[in-house]
């Protein structure tokens, strides 16, 4: 069987990276031969998170090459969509597909649908509300990383499978530090930096009445002048780099603000915080406060001062914290592995392709 996957990045954006491309390998493992097409390329993120020159250019020719996969798309057995086929733009690949019978797979970690229906401009109201519910209808299968997502996607399609974003048990060392040593973490992207302005003052608070380090992945450069000032540290992501910080956390944060779109988020820095062996302190919306237990694997935070309790707790408790840190890599591997949710994949292509 011929597998066509259709990411929104190459692996060097991180939902694209860990909702595709880290499967690939195995699925073809299983006999599958898989082609990969990502809507954006290398440069084009590079524009989004440096210079931004050429942006648009780049945006109208990821359009054309993706409409141009059409004329060669019958030759695969599924179409493998992350999200959508093009977005900001009406379904005409999915209808292609439609016409053409070639069968589909969405797959889903962010609320896009909430990008058009909840729109501030009137145009993108008018023109494209309906354009991820109407997709939806035509899948032959709908996989949804979170519950907010999947509870959306029912009321459309019945085909749903609920599967979080997971990384490899084997991704990363789990270390052991200097007692003394207290570092708190943050993994993220150049669109998702503005969340850590939430617990800035607290940070900064703690950090001056208590010695710890503060290290952020990830982070763009106007966010991080915020953070300056309390000795934090940026670090630029790379596959190495986060393979090399991310077991140094003690502690992962991961405060959010609770908005329509962030509601469908799948808590993905959670799971990487809890396969690297760290305990977590986080917004409890949605899927986080579902994939924390509070107490157990770490706290939620739903307010200033609960963060900084937390924090103290935390600090003050080193005993306490090497037990939230384990039970958390447990957690993991129970529910949030590549290992565990693999099988749940291969079973999906096997009912679409009816593969006997």
């Amino acid at each position: 069987m011929q597998l066509l996957f259709l990411p929104k990045y190459t692996p060097e954006g991180a939902s694209s990276r860990y909702r595709t491309h880290q499967f690939i390998e195995h699925f073809e493992a299983e006999g599958y031969r898989c082609a990969v097409r990502p809507f954006f390329g290398k440069v084009h993120l590079k524009r989004i998170n440096e210079s931004r020159r050429g942006l648009y250019l780049g945006i109208v020719t990821a359009i054309l090459k993706r409409l141009g996969l059409l004329f060669r798309i019958r030759r695969y057995d599924l179409v493998f969509i992350e999200k959508e086929a093009i977005p900001y733009f009406p379904a005409l690949f999915e209808r292609m597909l439609n016409l053409l019978h070639v069968s589909y797979v969405l797959d889903f970690d962010d609320a896009v649908f909430h990008n058009y229906d909840q729109s501030s401009r009137k145009i993108i109201r008018l023109l494209l509300a309906n354009k991820i519910p109407g997709i939806m209808k035509s899948a032959r299968h709908i996989i949804c990383g979170s519950k907010y997502l999947e509870n959306y996607t029912l009321k459309y399609n019945q085909r749903v499978s609920l599967i979080p974003t997971v990384v490899s048990e084997n991704r990363y060392s789990r270390l052991r530090k200097e007692e003394d040593d207290f570092i708190i973490g943050w993994i993220g992207s150049y669109y998702t930096s503005s969340s850590l302005l939430l617990i800035k003052e607290i940070l900064r608070d703690f950090s001056s009445e208590y010695p710890c380090k503060i290290k952020l992945i990830g982070v763009n450069e106007k966010v991080f002048r915020e953070f300056k000032g309390m000795g934090a540290e940026r670090i630029i992501w790379s596959p190495e780099t986060e393979k090399e910080v991310l077991p140094q956390f003690d502690v992962g944060i991961a405060p959010l603000e609770d908005t329509p779109f962030n509601r469908g988020k799948c808590a993905f820095k959670i799971i990487q915080y809890m396969a690297s062996g760290s305990a977590v302190i986080c917004s409890p919306i949605q899927a986080n406060g579902e994939v924390v237990l509070d107490g157990v694997t770490g706290f939620h935070a739903s307010a200033p001062e609960t963060w900084e309790i937390s924090l103290k707790r935390l600090y003050l408790n080193r005993e306490e914290l090497a037990g939230m840190k384990q039970k958390s890599w447990e957690r993991f591997k129970a529910s949030y592995s590549l290992e565990g949710v693999l099988p749940v994949y291969l079973e999906i292509f096997k009912q679409v392709c009816k593969i006997s």
